[in-house]
């Protein structure tokens, strides 16, 4: 795995632990709306008398899932935070877990565009051995 698909995990499981919060949200809006309610209306012969098991196994399923994408994300974090220069894992946390612009980080670590590109190439040659190390 080079250092460019280890980091895009991050935005990956970012984008699924969204996507699986959503899931377990309605999940618990239809648990939470389960009542008795009367009515003369016919009901349908074939209904799903384990509704409400169905929908709890699928949010447990959910929220183990997205335990494991947590450690999945710890993991990563946990990776960039201990790389051997600070300034490394400055930029790396900065772009690819904080999401930040070019510029923004130039800002912050004050030095130019062109230094943190080259910085950037520096820190993803690290990472790449860590994750090569660890693989």
């Amino acid at each position: 795995m080079t250092a460019k698909e280890y980091l895009s995990q991050i935005n990956d499981c970012n984008m699924r632990l969204k996507s699986i919060g959503w899931q377990i949200e309605s999940l618990e809006t239809a648990l939470g709306c389960t009542s008795s309610a009367y009515s003369d209306t016919p009901k349908c012969a074939t209904r799903n008398v384990h509704r409400m098991e169905d929908l709890i196994v699928e949010k447990l399923d959910l929220e183990r899932k997205m335990k494991d994408l947590q450690s999945t994300l710890t993991a990563a974090y946990t990776t960039i935070r201990e790389m051997s220069d600070p300034v490394h894992s400055a930029i790396l946390s900065g772009r690819y877990v904080m999401g930040k612009e070019w510029h923004e980080l130039c800002r912050e670590i004050h030095i130019s565009e062109s230094r943190i590109f080259q910085i950037h190439r520096a820190a993803l040659a690290e990472l790449e051995k860590t994750v090569a190390r660890c693989s």
